[in-house]
Formats: structure tokens, C-alpha cells, sequence
């Protein structure tokens, strides 16, 4: 029941709750067939080149930390959006705790990178008369089907912000209202290391080089959304471009 049907349950979940959005950047399809042979017939007949990225849910039902095995290469937004939809203590290497039809994924004319979702340790690994649907923890799926939308919701909201000055920005100044002491705002998080500090002194240089959203969030350690909710800020007060 766990292995592979608590997968399926929980992408089935995740594409009723799209059907439910109004308007979306990406499109999203769900691939369902047998492990390998499935992939490879469907990669053979479909054109795959405007495929992003793929998100593989495996053995995500039983109460074990959910794990993120990373794509072959790695370091891919598909990848950086895993991690920051769950955390880099939650990210593993390719293959490393149970494998599926990433290495198809991953093959030669085709290489799309896909990441892993799964629960380990899980003990009941392809046991067959052990796996029963008693084991799987409704509770451990939903947190797997709202890590995957938390992915969907970076996907959908990332961008790159270009600014449109020259030399620094007073952050201070009233009318730009940007500094903030950090542990003085209940809205962001304070993860001590003087993140926060480092990312105020260093936005605009990320912005300069491109750095979307998403980049900037991994590189300083904080949460996605709230850096996200910043840079707008920064578009609001006329400071940057957003494209």
C-alpha cells in the first residue's frame, strides 16, 4: 500500500488541488504507468523538450522524515525548488535511498532531471504481505501532498527583479522604508547568523547578476516566501523591474 500506491494517491491529490487554481504559469500532467516501462514508452512517444522538471513521489505514506533524492546532475531548479520547499538537512543524492524511473529521466537524449520524494527508513520496503494500507499514516501523505504544492507555489511565484539604479539604495530612508532590524519583524523569520543583514546588504548585487527569487533564498538560508514578499517591496517602491 505504501510502496508506490501512497505515491499515486498522493499526486492524484495534488492534481485535483491545481484543477482547482484558475491560472497557472506552468502546466502539470501526471504520469502513471509500470516503473520503467512506462517512462520509456511515454519519453519515446511524447516530445519531452519543453519538460521542466519531474517530481517522483515514492513510499511517502509511512511515518519516516520525508527525504528528497536529488536529480542526477543536481543543482537544477527542480532540485533548488525540493530543497526549498523542504530543507537541505531533507536533501539526499541520486539514487541513494530507493531508486525508480529517474535513471529513464536521466538517460541520454532525454535528460530531464527528476526528483525524488520518499520516506525512510521505511521497513516494510517491498514486502509484500507487510505492506498493508493500515501502515500508511494519512497524515504523513498530506504533508507530502502540501510539500509538493508548497513546490508548486515557488514554481508559480519565482521571478528575477532587475534594478533600475545606480550605486546603494538608503534602505533607512523613510520613503523606501526596506531596513529592518532583524527579530524586530514577527512576519520574517530569524534564524540568527545575521542572514537577514547579509541579504539586505547583498540584494542588490544578486539582483544586478540575475539571481532570482529562489537563488537568493538558498543562498542566505531564508524561507522563499519571505524573500520573495521583500523583493516586492523593492518593486513597489519603484526600485527594480520585475521580468
Amino acid at each position: 500500500a505504501n510502496d508506490t500506491l501512497s505515491g499515486i494517491v498522493g499526486a492524484l491529490e495534488v492534481m485535483k488541488r491545481l484543477a482547482e487554481r484558475e491560472r497557472l504559469r506552468f502546466s502539470y500532467q501526471f504520469l502513471l504507468g509500470p516503473e520503467l516501462f512506462g517512462t520509456i514508452f511515454y519519453t519515446k512517444d511524447k516530445p519531452v523538450g519543453e519538460v521542466e522538471g519531474v517530481i517522483g513521489l515514492l513510499c511517502v505514506g509511512n511515518d519516516a522524515p520525508l527525504k528528497v533524492q536529488h536529480s542526477f546532475w543536481g543543482g537544477t531548479d527542480i532540485d533548488n525548488v525540493a530543497e526549498a520547499a523542504t530543507s537541505p538537512e531533507a536533501m539526499r543524492g541520486f539514487r541513494s535511498i530507493n531508486g525508480s524511473d529517474e535513471i529513464v529521466w536521466a538517460a541520454p537524449g532525454i535528460e530531464k532531471p527528476r526528483v525524488s520524494l520518499t520516506r525512510a527508513p521505511y521497513d516494510t520496503y517491498h514486502a509484500l504481505y507487510a505492506d498493508a494500507v493500515e501502515g500508511v499514516s494519512l497524515k504523513a501523505l498530506e504533508d507530502t501532498v502540501a510539500t509538493v504544492m508548497r513546490m508548486v507555489d515557488i514554481l508559480e511565484t519565482n521571478f528575477t527583479a532587475h534594478p533600475n539604479f545606480e550605486g546603494l539604495v538608503s534602505l533607512s530612508n523613510p520613503k523606501n522604508g526596506l531596513h529592518f532590524s532583524p527579530g524586530t519583524d514577527p512576519s520574517r523569520s530569524d534564524p540568527g547568523a545575521g542572514r537577514w543583514h547579509n541579504l539586505m546588504n547583498g540584494l542588490p548585487q544578486c539582483m544586478a547578476r540575475g539571481m532570482s527569487v529562489l537563488e537568493i533564498a538558498l543562498r542566505y538560508d531564508l524561507p522563499f516566501e519571505e524573500v520573495r514578499d521583500y523583493m516586492l517591496k523593492w518593486f513597489e517602491k519603484g526600485l527594480v523591474n520585475i521580468g
